[in-house]
């Protein structure tokens, strides 16, 4: 049980950490003009929150083919 729970862990970090860089991206390509300019907004913040959500949609799909006993197979490729 708790090499699991250190596995998800490890996953949440790891998930974080790619969604933060992803969506800086997104931005960056946004301000150059390589992404559509929806991207480039920001709030208040400076957080880039159509590119955050855009990863985190992509992230999230990752999870959609857990199943009893296939989260290994899932999870791999996430990592």
């Amino acid at each position: 049980m708790h090499a699991e729970a250190f596995h998800y862990s490890r996953v949440s970090e790891q998930h974080l950490a790619s969604q933060y860089a992803s969506s800086r991206v997104i931005y960056a390509l946004a301000l150059e003009g390589k992404a559509p300019a929806i991207f480039r907004r920001c709030t208040k913040g400076g957080v880039p929150v159509y590119a955050v959500a855009l990863t985190a949609l992509f992230g999230l799909l990752g999870f959609l083919c857990v199943q009893e006993g296939k989260t290994e197979d899932a999870f791999n490729w996430v990592c």
